[in-house]
């Protein structure tokens, strides 16, 4: 009784608790909202000057990514760096190319996070702004592979004395569950076409194939040769210093090697930085360096002139089914392609001020229904006017499906594309149910009986289910052929699932030509055949004091009680339920060598 008491007890407290959590969260965003509205009409609201002898500061903390998720809390904010979409960076690079009062750009990328295909659209536009006469300069105690890659453009290369660089190689590791699907009695029922589609095969095999180590070692080649060939060019040494420099181990030596190596061209305590900065950009350590974020560069940035405009449609996050209309789910981080995608299309397709539409892509795909949806609706707005399609970090698999039949593909060396290729997968835990002594009674009304978790696949619903991604794969290969007038036997030749990198799909003919977004803007300008124009970004603006009536309050109350484990379920559901039905995804995490190469070899010593 005490013990009943005691969950009674607490399950209120909780409960209480949560509601009391709910109502803060409602009057931060109805506070949020409110701040929103008045600043938008304040005639007070200050933009920071680029003064005489400014510099460019960007010390971006967390993902750069092409979108923004939002933050209900950003007002409770006062931390001075923030977060920046990419696109963003590259608008203050090209104020920091163009305004004379901006005298240098500063590097301070050790709690970045970046993907290769964008890092090297920072690096390109790094370039751009050194090529006006503007000299770059990169510091940090504890470089990651791609900060350090990102930082080797600058003219000085600055480490802390006690500090590190990650070249450490480029590693994909998968781990292979079968044998612990065996022990808990799970099989895992897959259906798929393509030989390289490895995304199934942890579930299935107990080591990885040979199809999928292939094109995996490839993938990994093309970043690693190709971005030591860039780092080399710009340090002037020789590449093989850097396979020298993992294989050796020498990222876990003091920097004073990295340093006698080329990869370093001084070392200088953090506390000293400003000084030293100071000195070398105006000459004068005791001058105070009036440095300038992201934020405080784009209201300079210029969007062009006349009255004809160039539509920027952002593709980002996994594909999903559903509109992403409804109640609103406070804890999303993560961007999603849903159908409003495809309304977004239709209306660039009726603005008569928009003559063409680039349409940027990171996605590793998802749901074939919705791409599908996506890909008609560019082959419907292609007929009226240019499409250009920017490829980002990812557009493989269902990204590549909905950018196949656009009239020019523009991709980064470095971005993961292809892909194409489907696969569906269905647990069976009869076993699961036997070791437990569950017996399972089924009543249906069709012979082909239930499609459950906990059922072996009749041999009827198993054969139809090949069929159907047989037949996802058949149009998959169908659309590609159309867009890229190729045949569908060519497409089926490059295709199976198999990833490549940007520069060997621009070779296979998946890709058009070599670019960032702004390549693509310039390109679909040209194919509209226009002199002067306007860029414009649809953006879904976030209305928080509309987000706020939207949230389902049930649920936030209810996550607010969970225990760790019940949030971890709740989330795995949520992830599932966005990912249910027939896939076109690539065949592993394409997010690992992302995440291995944000990786500092710092170690934590104790004395």
């Amino acid at each position: 009784m005490k013990n009943f008491i005691k969950m009674v007890f607490g399950s209120c407290l909780g409960v209480i608790l949560a509601s009391v959590v709910v109502f803060f969260i409602f009057f931060a965003m109805l506070g949020s909202a409110i701040s929103g509205f008045v600043d938008g009409f304040s005639k007070d609201k200050k933009v920071k000057k680029v003064s005489t002898e400014s510099v460019l500061l960007l010390d971006i903390e967390g993902n750069v990514s092409d979108t923004y998720v939002g933050d209900p809390f950003e007002m409770f904010n006062t931390s001075t760096t923030k977060t920046a979409t990419l696109p963003q960076i590259l608008k203050a690079l090209e104020v920091a190319r163009e305004n004379p009062k901006v005298e240098a750009v500063v590097l301070k990328l050790e709690r970045t996070n970046l993907s290769f295909a964008s890092a090297k659209e920072l690096r390109d536009a790094l370039k751009r702004v050194q090529s006006s006469g503007k000299s770059i300069y990169a510091y940090s105690d504890h470089y990651s592979f791609l900060n350090y890659y990102v930082s080797s453009v600058a003219d000085v290369v600055i480490g802390g004395p006690e500090g590190s660089i990650g070249i450490t190689g480029l590693t994909l590791n998968t781990v292979f569950g079968k044998g612990l699907f065996q022990k808990l009695g799970v099989e895992m029922q897959v259906f798929k076409v393509g030989t390289f589609k490895g995304a199934v095969e942890p579930f299935i095999l107990d080591k990885m194939s040979d199809a999928n180590r292939l094109q995996l070692q490839e993938f990994l080649d093309g970043l690693w040769n190709g971005t030591t060939a860039e780092m080399a060019e710009s340090r002037s040494v020789e590449p093989s210093v850097f396979q020298e420099y993992a294989d050796e181990v020498k990222f876990l030596d003091k920097t004073e090697v990295a340093q006698s190596l080329g990869l370093l061209d001084t070392l200088i305590y953090r506390i000293d930085l400003d000084k030293e900065l100071a000195g070398m950009i105006f000459g004068d350590t005791d001058q105070k360096i009036n440095y300038l974020r992201v934020s405080d560069m784009l209201p300079y940035y210029d969007n062009g002139s006349g009255s004809d405009k160039v539509g920027v449609i952002y593709a980002e996050g996994n594909i999903v089914v559903g509109t992403g209309e409804g109640k609103k789910d406070l804890f999303a981080t993560q961007s999603m392609i849903n159908e409003k995608l495809v309304k977004q299309l239709r209306e660039a397709g009726e603005n008569d001020d928009i003559k063409a539409v680039v349409l940027r892509v990171n996605s590793g795909g998802g749901a074939a229904t919705t791409s599908e949806l996506i890909c008609q609706e560019i082959t419907r707005l292609k007929k009226h006017k240019p499409v250009v399609i920017s490829m980002g970090d990812y557009a493989a698999s269902g990204g590549y499906y909905i950018s196949s039949n656009a009239d020019k593909i523009v991709a980064n060396p470095y971005t993961l594309t292809g892909s194409i290729g489907i696969f569906a997968m269905i647990p069976n835990a009869k076993g699961t149910m036997d070791k437990l002594g569950l017996k399972q009674e089924v009543v249906s009304t069709s012979t082909a009986g239930d499609i459950s978790a906990t059922l072996p696949l009749s041999p009827a619903v198993a054969s139809s289910i090949q069929r159907s991604v047989e037949r996802g794969y058949d149009e998959f290969t169908q659309r590609v052929a159309e867009g890229r007038g190729m045949t569908q036997t060519a497409v089926d030749s490059i295709g199976q699932g198999r990833v490549w990198l940007g520069r060997k799909a621009q070779q296979l003919g998946l890709v058009d030509m070599m670019g960032g977004l702004d390549t693509a803007i310039q390109e679909a300008a040209r194919l509209a055949e226009l002199d002067e124009y306007r860029v414009t970004e649809m953006i879904e603006t976030k209305d928080w004091l509309k987000v706020l009536f939207d949230i389902d309050t049930q649920m936030a109350v209810k996550y607010f009680t969970m225990t760790n484990e019940e949030r971890l379920v709740y989330k795995t559901q949520r992830y599932l339920e966005q990912m249910s039905g027939i896939k076109a995804m690539p065949p592993f995490d394409i997010t690992m060598v992302n995440d291995a190469a944000n990786q500092t070899t710092q170690l934590v010593t104790t004395m």
